[in-house]
């Protein structure tokens, strides 16, 4: 993805996005062609070996014209191999498998003819499922490494559109619908139909396979390249990156909790926030390395929560907090609220900031040290009155139990006072109406202290904020933090070992750092830490600390 030219600083408060894609491979089959190295088991069978990939040739030519015969030689390769017993054909069985029930989705009418009985240990059943991917008929970019494992069965995306999803699913899945991971095993047994079953590999890690227990094949980041790239056109295309910076009200709608899985009342909520001129797909290596890591993948619900970025602080923070108490709505109605009580945010950057503001006791009476008369006599925007009085008088997140913060400027940057940001601040365009005061209209009626929270700016939007002399800012870092909640930090120091007069390029660490954190790490990064190696090891192992309560 292309990026603006701009200055250091402010490339590296303002670039980041992921630069990822997904697509098909060519030629698929070619790596099939003879035995791969290192499988051969002293029972090759090089007469079996040929024929099955023979019939896989066969099956991928009569695709498009033939469906019914194209399904039948995926079948008949598949048999093949499976009656054979060899770990060398494997390779064939699994991608034959794969092909087949691609091929199962795309022609219903070809499906009942094949005499497969199909049994779904995923999600919902096959009829809503709208596609079915074969992980090795893909390539993705971007990825700095691959979360998968050998073994048996076809590792598969499976794709369910929007409006074929009920429940929590809809409500949470992006607007291309949800994208997720399963293993399919076709199963050959004397006198009974073959029986082709999806299992979700996030919960098994072996299954029972030619008379003894082996290792499931999976393919966990593919399901997510492929989540992540149809996610939504804002989260692809760096322009509309920088339009949620600077005509952010054309985005609103989209501002909510994505899921990348199907919803798990069984699982510890993980809220990850992005930060300025970001979206969900800054966290791609953070995802898909924490699903390295079996314990983690099965105990936590992966959710994301995208705003555009340009917004005052207010409406993000109001939106986030709305979503969490609908998503810790969504464990208690399942009858899973102790679940959804050990909930864990990590913030980056304005996210941080956000996450900041919902995790504190702000002061119930703070409107009156901002305004001279009762707030209902001002001329207040009746929007921004709902959401402050939402954020200082709505529910207490009383089901947030961690936090970790990456670098964050709770004191704000001073990179943001310089001509070039404020500058770029005054372009940030929020309609009139939706802004918090009336300018000068309602001058008279602030105190001391409310001038010099709002002044007479007419600007207020995330710019404006980070500035180091941000009232807002100061208000949020002299609320405490809720006494339930343990908070951890993470902060780069560009690899120059001067902490405590570090900064990572855009914030300083005097800014990042919080008194009372249960940690500190400082990774030798810019400002984009949270993707460093060290930064994910350490967020894997304040999750496994939380599934102790320590």
């Amino acid at each position: 993805m292309g990026r603006f030219a701009l200055t250091g600083c402010l490339m590296a408060m303002l670039s980041q996005c992921a630069d990822l894609g997904v697509s098909e491979k060519r030629a698929p089959v070619v790596r099939l062609a003879k035995p791969v190295s290192g499988l051969h088991d002293g029972n090759v069978y090089p007469q079996a070996y040929r024929l099955a990939y023979q019939q896989i040739i066969l099956g991928r030519k009569k695709e498009k014209h033939a469906p019914s015969e194209s399904i039948h030689h995926y079948l008949t390769a598949a048999d093949i191999a499976y009656e054979s017993g060899s770990d060398s054909l494997l390779p064939l069985y699994n991608h034959a498998v794969g092909q087949l029930a691609d091929m199962l989705v795309q022609h219903p009418g070809a499906r009942k003819a094949s005499g497969i009985t199909i049994v779904s240990n995923t999600d919902g059943t096959f009829a809503s499922i709208h596609d079915i991917i074969p992980a090795d008929c893909l390539k993705a970019r971007g990825w700095r490494t691959m979360v998968k494992q050998d073994g048996v069965g076809a590792p598969v995306v499976i794709r369910r559109e929007k409006n074929a999803i009920t429940g929590v699913d809809q409500i949470l899945a992006t607007p291309i619908g949800l994208s997720y991971p399963a293993t399919a095993v076709l199963e050959f047994n004397p006198g009974k139909r073959p029986q082709l079953r999806f299992y979700d590999p996030t919960k098994h890690a072996d299954i029972r396979f030619w008379g003894k227990r082996r290792p499931l094949a999976n393919h966990l980041t593919m399901p997510l390249a492929v989540s992540l790239e149809q996610g939504s056109p804002v989260w692809k295309d760096t322009l509309l990156k920088w339009f949620g910076v600077f005509v952010p009200m054309h985005f609103v709608r989209n501002m909510q909790l994505y899921m990348t899985a199907p919803f798990d009342a069984d699982k510890i909520p993980l809220i990850l926030v992005h930060g300025l001129k970001a979206d969900p797909t800054i966290w791609h290596d953070v995802m898909n390395e924490l699903n390295r890591d079996a314990t983690i993948r099965g105990k936590y619900q992966i959710l994301a929560f995208y705003y555009p970025t340009g917004l005052p602080l207010r409406i993000p923070s109001a939106a986030l907090k709305r979503e969490l108490n609908k998503l810790y709505g969504h464990y208690t109605k399942a009858g899973r609220g102790h679940v959804g009580r050990q909930m864990v945010i990590v913030g980056h950057s304005l996210g941080g900031v956000l996450t900041s503001v919902n995790v504190r006791r702000i002061e119930k009476g703070l409107m009156r040290k901002v305004f001279r008369t009762p707030v209902d006599h001002t001329q207040l925007n009746a929007g921004a009155m709902e959401e402050y009085q939402y954020l200082i008088n709505g529910p207490d997140p009383h089901f947030v139990k961690r936090v970790i913060f990456i670098a964050t400027p709770h004191q704000g940057s001073r990179r943001a006072d310089v001509y070039p940001v404020r500058l770029l601040t005054s372009l940030v365009k929020i309609p009139q109406n939706l802004l918090f005061l009336k300018v000068p209209e309602t001058a008279a009626a602030l105190t001391d202290f409310g001038r010099s929270l709002f002044g007479t700016e007419k600007k207020e939007n995330s710019l404006s904020l980070l500035r180091s002399q941000s009232a807002t800012l100061k208000i949020v870092t002299d609320s405490p933090i809720y006494h339930h909640i343990k908070y951890h930090s993470i902060m780069g120091d560009r690899g120059k070992g001067n902490t405590p007069n570090s900064s990572d390029g855009v914030v300083d660490y005097q800014s990042s750092h919080l008194d009372g954190a249960s940690s500190e790490l400082i990774v030798p990064s810019g400002h984009n830490a949270y993707e460093h190696p060290k930064a994910i090891e350490e967020i894997t192992r304040i999750l496994h600390l939380h599934l102790k309560n320590d």
